[in-house]
């Protein structure tokens, strides 16, 4: 400790020694990578309570499109249009698409994929609510047991609402075995968002859902 000290003061007599004009750029010479560092670390500390300051703590709904190549996020007449038909207050709470996932579980390996991980740490971590994806690949991550089996008292009127629209995956609910047939989807062929896929899109709600009373809003929208 006292060898820092009697270096800081040298330095600092060296400064002061310096003519003024001449100090700053003695300073940037021997010392500029602290200086980068430290307005680093000034920037992102500011960036990071601005965020936190202005960000709203709620969120109203999380939605991921995945494998789509338009922007269906923040801004796009998709987000926009919902958030209006949802009647959501943007100030006060948060209204959350995401479009950047792209990956295949149905007809791919996902070993080593950031996107594929990305999408089961949404699903695991209880923030997302609902899943777009197309059909096979949809069906695949409900074979995993991460959607929600529709028939959850919580979101089991859109069994009866959507019931022409309905997917489901073989799974083994006791495990004995015996594969019992679970509704995890619902097919969005004709819905706003079926031009994006080609025509072959479902939905699948996540397992974790936090907001499973704005689904069957969601659902109007889509088919509105």
């Amino acid at each position: 400790m006292s060898g820092l000290k009697e270096k800081v003061r040298a330095e600092w007599s060296k400064l002061c020694a310096l003519p003024p004009k001449e100090r700053p750029g003695y300073l940037w010479m021997y010392y500029k990578l602290w200086i980068i560092a430290i307005v680093a670390v000034v920037g992102f500390a500011v960036t990071m309570t601005w965020h936190a300051v202005t960000t709203p703590s709620e969120t109203w709904f999380f939605a991921c499109f995945a494998n789509v190549t338009e922007d269906l996020g923040e801004g796009s007449d998709l987000y926009n249009g919902f958030a209006d038909y949802a009647g959501y207050d943007l100030t006060q709470g948060q209204l959350l698409f995401e479009d950047e996932i792209y990956c295949n579980p149905a007809s791919a390996s996902t070993t080593g994929s950031a996107y594929y991980e990305m999408l089961i740490a949404y699903l695991d971590g209880g923030t997302l609510d609902v899943l777009v994806m197309n059909t096979d690949d949809l069906l695949a991550v409900g074979e995993s047991g991460r959607l929600m089996s529709l028939s959850d008292e919580r979101v089991s009127d859109l069994l009866e609402t959507y019931s022409d629209r309905i997917l489901t995956v073989e799974a083994d609910l006791e495990g004995d075995g015996t594969l019992t047939e679970v509704p995890v989807g619902i097919d969005l062929s004709g819905s706003l968002l079926s031009e994006y896929y080609g025509g072959d899109c479902a939905l699948g709600i996540s397992a974790n859902a936090p907001h499973t009373n704005q689904i069957a809003l969601f659902l109007r929208y889509l088919f509105s």
